[in-house]
């Protein structure tokens, strides 16, 4: 639920990934420890940040620790991103994919309980809440259509912003993504972002 998602994020931010990684990573499908843990140590050292999302790592390359990235895997003044959670040892505190020795390396990491658990709880109502108006969407239209003058403002701002021109240089475009969501036969997803992005303004 976290892996994939952010890899396909970043590549849509056109960030430089080097995984995700997993058995196959580099390795011609070799299962050999020392060849897995080579090619995952040159990556991760080379890595800004570094995404843990995996829990306890199934392919125990690492026979000395709990971790699946290790504190020498880690480059100095990365900024860590720890996702992960599992119980081992005693069943009763958490761990996350990097060692905690690591931190010392890191320009900022996260902690394995408080980190970033509340946003992953945030983004899961964020995707209830969307799911609702999915199911609503002639509703969402509906609204959307009432308060056309909010969306179509909105709309120019955003786009104004993002490309940095002026209001009226935009404003054909923002009526077209207004008529696009109001429109039956688009996708559910152009109503959807157009009623979130006017909330603010609703709000006032």
């Amino acid at each position: 639920i976290v892996g994939e998602p952010l890899f396909n994020l970043l590549k849509r931010f056109d960030a430089t990934t080097l995984g995700p990684l997993h058995t196959r990573t580099g390795t011609g499908g070799s299962s050999d420890k020392e060849t897995q843990l080579k090619v995952y140590k040159e990556l991760s050292q080379r890595a800004d940040i570094v995404f843990g999302c995996m829990g306890f790592h199934p392919y125990k390359i690492h026979p000395d620790t709990e971790f699946f990235f290790s504190a020498d895997m880690i480059k100095e003044g990365a900024l860590i991103i720890d996702a992960a959670t599992s119980f081992r040892k005693d069943g009763r505190k958490p761990y996350g994919d990097v060692d905690p020795a690591a931190r010392s390396r890191a320009a900022a990491f996260t902690l394995e309980t408080g980190g970033v658990g509340p946003a992953t709880v945030t983004k899961l109502v964020h995707q209830g809440w969307r799911g609702m108006l999915y199911q609503n969407i002639d509703k969402v239209r509906n609204a959307l259509k009432d308060n056309k003058s909010t969306v179509v403002a909105t709309f120019i701002s955003l786009l104004a912003s993002y490309a940095g021109a002026s209001k009226s240089d935009v404003t054909a475009n923002a009526e077209n993504l207004y008529n696009r969501a109001i429109d039956r036969n688009s996708h559910p997803v152009h109503a959807v972002d157009a009623l979130e992005a006017i909330f603010p303004a609703l709000m006032k």
